[in-house]
């Protein structure tokens, strides 16, 4: 299993895989392997994201008790899953797989907002080489720096709203439509997409001195390249699903 995310300060590890149904279709499920049951592997070694540790895990001749697993199904949101029967408050009835996009947005976003912060800092005290002034008396400067603080403040209100969607729709306890989760699944990569374009204007006003690895929006730049790779995060997929939905056409993401 690839991409096992703070693995090494784990108990626990939840392991996808299909197994057999009571038809032809295989079930898809989540499940909850202790820490002796698993082999970690040395495998993170990356461009970026290199402190979350997302290294890949070993599993063999694993027993999952039925108490430990959850069907993909369940996760759909409206108050279906289990666990709903001790934790009925509307934040469990949300629809997993489409507010799941959420919380990698939000990373990026975080991202995004402390290399703006950063590079204020720097800006502020940093002067040309070539022509001894500083560098926030360029143009071309106050035009990227006002871009980047707008793509941040977009992707932010992008997130709330779909907080604001996706809690209406779980305090009534239904269930999503699939317009909505695609929706949502769609604006989270938005936000992701706007993060990433806001840290790309701060590297490039960075010039050389943001070419050195001591300089952390040289780190933010690998992070947030190294984010776009999650699915969650990809505009084209999310964006293209979305469409579909809205035209009248089957979603294409069966965890939704």
């Amino acid at each position: 299993w690839p991409f096992a995310s703070g693995i090494y300060g784990a108990d626990w590890f939840i392991a996808a895989a299909f197994t057999e149904g009571d038809g032809d279709q295989p079930v898809a499920q989540m499940h909850a392997i202790p820490c002796a049951e698993y082999e970690i592997l040395d495998t993170w070694h990356t461009a970026g994201l290199r402190g979350t540790g997302s290294a890949d895990v070993a599993i063999e001749d694993c027993f999952v008790p039925a108490h430990r697993a959850l069907a993909v199904n369940e996760t759909k949101g409206g108050g279906n899953a289990p666990g709903c029967a001790v934790n009925p408050e509307a934040l469990y009835k949300l629809p997993a797989f489409s507010m799941f996009s959420i919380n990698q947005a939000a990373a990026g976003l975080g991202l995004a907002q402390a290399t703006f912060d950063l590079y204020l800092d720097q800006a502020r005290t940093r002067i040309a080489r070539m022509s001894g002034k500083s560098v926030t008396d360029y143009a071309t400067v106050h035009v990227k720096v006002g871009e980047a603080r707008t793509a941040i403040h977009m992707a932010r209100m992008l997130l709330h709203n779909c907080c604001d969607l996706g809690m209406a729709v779980a305090e009534k306890g239904e269930v999503a439509s699939m317009e909505l989760k695609t929706e949502l699944r769609a604006k989270a990569a938005m936000a992701g997409k706007l993060s990433f374009e806001a840290i790309d204007l701060l590297f490039q006003l960075s010039g050389g001195a943001g070419l050195y690895d001591r300089n952390p929006v040289s780190r933010a730049m690998r992070d947030i390249n190294c984010m776009r790779g999650h699915i969650t995060q990809n505009w084209d997929v999310n964006a293209s699903n979305h469409g579909r939905v809205l035209l009248g056409l089957p979603s294409t993401d069966p965890a939704l």
